[in-house]
């Protein structure tokens, strides 16, 4: 307890005494390799040669000849990985006297290891020079090395890809293609090759049987999963789609032998449609009833019905807002008297357009007080052309009085939004896409 309270003391004087001093500059050289009682190098330090290859235990650990070892890393990223003969032993040096064992190589891929970006297919011999007396650097000081292979790379056209590459503009997008299209697979093998069968003229050894090498990634943050869940495949251009939707629809078809059985398998729900829910969706009355267009605190505008405008000659809904609210939901343009049933599926389809680009919002949601969403909302984007949405969904709630919704107009003062052919059955496909 004294020597608590001792400490607690001499903590207080310490930060009181510092209130006042004044500032120093407080810098961590990046080729400091002094031998200092900071230096971790001589505790990180192993003949890497003689340990043999890093491999996992029968327990479960990593570990190399004299048993098991543990990784304390960082990443070197883009033109880091290939840092000048005058800095690279600097570097090394630096970095076993922080105690770091293992380095890995990042984003190699994306520029740097190319001889040429346009198209990236050949390495260039004067980095992989750079490369390999960095990493013999390393190897010198007992650090290992992690390769990455597939983290960035942009995969231009060349001669030996389609045009629709050129479609995509996220390297993210491009990354994913190698786990449907052979072509880029086909690169990505080409790539690893070259690589790990190059031979390190200052260790002799290919990177394929480096003893520092101890890790290989394939990909970095990649794959068809998470690239689907990411939204990465949603804008896929023709070739990939179609060769996207080829693969699936086989595996599907080799895996069910019927349709009743896949759709089982999947949760689907496929009901046929039933009767049209909605009054005068198309507006053929000449009248805006029996739909509703509401203006909240200061929006105000309204709601005409244009003869013959819409799509295939039909009449159209124009939402006319003047003045802005201040909120999205302050112009509303819906339908109640409603009746549906909690996980009962409902299809919505519709054309819509605006003035210009703008986005909106439809729902089901209650047509009283709460006013609270049913269990379906969705953002729509709209152009100056007219264009045809369609969506399936279950309400989570039943209600007598609900109301389907479009909304975050209230804030387009000035602004025109186009509605037509709106309708509402029971029934409909969900779990499965047609196709």
């Amino acid at each position: 307890m004294k020597f608590k309270k001792l400490f607690f003391i001499l903590a207080v004087v310490l930060y009181i005494q510092n209130l006042f001093a004044p500032p120093f500059p407080f810098v961590l050289p990046w080729n400091d390799a002094s031998n200092t009682v900071i230096d971790l190098s001589s505790v990180i330090y192993r003949n890497i040669d003689a340990q043999g290859y890093v491999h996992v235990s029968a327990d479960g650990h990593f570990a190399v000849n004299s048993g098991r070892i543990k990784f304390w890393g960082t990443n070197t990223t883009f033109g880091a990985n290939f840092p000048s003969k005058t800095n690279a032993p600097q570097v090394a040096a630096r970095l076993a006297k922080y105690g770091i064992n293992i380095i890995r190589f990042h984003h190699m891929d994306m520029f740097d290891i190319w001889t040429t970006t346009n198209p990236d297919r050949v390495l260039s011999p004067a980095k992989l020079d750079l490369m390999d007396y960095f990493i013999y650097q390393l190897k010198q000081k007992g650090i290992y090395v992690d390769l990455n292979l597939l983290v960035s790379r942009p995969f231009n056209r060349g001669s030996d890809l389609p045009a629709d590459i050129d479609l995509i503009t996220d390297w993210k997008v491009r990354d994913a293609l190698g786990f449907f299209d052979p072509q880029t697979r086909q690169l990505q093998k080409n790539y690893a090759h070259d690589l790990l069968t190059h031979t390190n003229p200052y260790t002799g050894n290919a990177y394929i049987n480096e003893p520092a090498v101890a890790f290989i990634e394939i990909n970095n943050e990649n794959g068809l999963t998470q690239a689907y869940l990411s939204n990465q495949l949603d804008s896929l251009p023709p070739y990939y789609y179609n060769l996207l939707n080829t693969q699936w629809n086989n595996w599907l078809k080799n895996k069910y032998a019927t349709q009743a059985q896949l759709e089982t398998a999947w949760g689907v729900v496929n009901q046929p449609l039933g009767s049209e829910m909605l009054t005068n969706g198309r507006f053929a009355t000449g009248l805006i009833t029996p739909w509703n267009v509401e203006f909240h605190d200061t929006a105000t505008g309204n709601a005409v019905v244009e003869t013959g405008t819409g799509p295939g000659g039909l009449n159209c809904a124009r939402i006319n807002v003047a003045t802005a609210g201040s909120a999205g939901w302050h112009v509303q343009f819906n339908q109640g008297g409603l009746s549906v049933i909690a996980g009962a599926p409902y299809t919505i389809t519709f054309y819509a357009k605006a003035d210009t680009n703008r986005t909106v919002n439809v729902s089901l949601m209650m047509a009283h007080d709460p006013w609270s969403n049913l269990g379906f909302s969705a953002d729509i984007n709209l152009t100056t052309t007219w264009q045809v949405f369609a969506f399936t969904f279950t309400p989570h709630t039943s209600d007598t009085n609900a109301r389907i919704n479009f909304s975050n107009m209230g804030l387009a003062a000035g602004g025109s939004f186009y509605f037509t052919d709106v309708s509402l059955k029971p029934g409909g496909l969900i779990g499965l896409k047609p196709g």
